[in-house]
């Protein structure tokens, strides 16, 4: 079935109605514009009330049901084998495109006229679109009880595992792997993929950051190594993560403001979770003789420098306070008693 047949099928059902009829299809269904009127412009239009207009529409589902389905079966026969192949149930959206990429009926607002013959003729079925959920269409209950069990399931991951094991781990690849679990999650409207492919909450600043403060932090968190600033401002606007271009200095400004993040060395920071460390080079090797006992100096350099960035010869240098730190005589330094 190509596009001049599903135009003429649309045309043959069209005809069937009086005018009133046909401007409450046309409208209400979008099929000449792609854009779906409500019930109460329409009614304006035509000078009657919006339940007069949802009258109507319910009148025509009711007329046009036989003829929908007789004159177009093989698209309701893909229809019910493509969502079988699936697994039951698919995103409206994602389902629509599929048959007009099948049938090669790209015809103008293709998406509509498929959709307002799968409404007229109820079948596949229709799960309205809803605060938690996106539009998505099934072929029978079993397929659509097998949608919210999907669902139960993946909420009762988000319960049992911390956020942090759930996206280091991927949790969901061990539990819910296969299309099914695919589909429903592009239909679930609370979840949702960030840039790198991690999949969570979208109330998650690593998946859905939503200020510069959680891009910043997204982007340090999958570098796993300090950046400098201008380099983060790169890559946010890189990964598309802004709608507009990205200043260096409005992240800078965020930098400095969040305990997240650590100064490391000139412009460059890292993440305080990755054990960057704020301070002088005298405290930060205290910490460290502190934590490990006598090293060489050597030692001290990369210790020191997983920390905060500093240059070998001033780390060394701060050895030298004898006030502070004692050459032993095996070279090593230990923290002065």
């Amino acid at each position: 079935m190509n596009k001049v047949q599903i135009e003429n099928i649309i045309n043959d059902l069209l005809d069937e109605l009086n005018p009133k009829q046909r401007k409450v299809a046309i409208e209400r269904f979008g099929l000449q514009t792609g854009e779906r009127n409500t019930l109460q412009s329409i009614g304006d239009k035509l000078g009657i009330t919006r339940e007069r207009v949802r009258q109507i529409e319910n009148h025509i589902a009711a007329k046009l049901k036989p003829l929908a389905l007789e004159k177009s079966g093989p698209v309701f026969d893909f229809s019910r084998e493509h969502l079988l192949a699936v697994g039951g149930f698919r995103e409206d959206r994602a389902f629509i495109g599929d048959l007009i990429n099948y049938l090669k009926a790209d015809t103008p607002n293709a998406y509509r006229k498929i959709k307002f013959l799968f409404l007229i003729g109820e079948y596949p079925h229709y799960h309205e679109e809803d605060d938690r959920f996106r539009g998505f269409w099934y072929a029978d209950q079993n397929a659509h009880n097998r949608f919210f069990r999907l669902i139960e399931k993946l909420i009762g991951l988000f319960d049992k595992y911390e956020k942090d094991r759930f996206l280091s781990e991927k949790v969901h690849l061990s539990h819910l792997n296969d299309f099914n679990s695919i589909h429903a999650f592009s239909i679930f409207k609370n979840v949702g993929f960030n840039t790198f492919g991690d999949f969570g909450l979208l109330k998650w600043p690593e998946i859905n950051p939503r200020t510069i403060r959680d891009k910043i932090y997204l982007i340090l968190k999958k570098k796993e190594q300090a950046m400098h600033f201008t380099d983060i401002a790169k890559s946010i606007d890189f990964l598309n993560l802004n709608k507009k271009n990205t200043h260096p200095q409005t992240v800078h400004n965020a930098l400095i403001k969040d305990d997240r993040f650590v100064l490391v060395g000139r412009g460059l920071y890292g993440l305080r979770e990755h054990g960057y460390e704020p301070g002088t080079v005298k405290e930060i090797v205290t910490k460290v003789l502190r934590a490990n006992g006598p090293l060489t100096g050597e030692e001290i350099v990369n210790l020191v420098n997983a920390k905060k960035f500093f240059k070998k010869q001033t780390i060394l240098a701060n050895l030298q306070n004898r006030q502070n730190f004692k050459r032993l005589p095996d070279n090593r330094y230990q923290l002065k008693k």
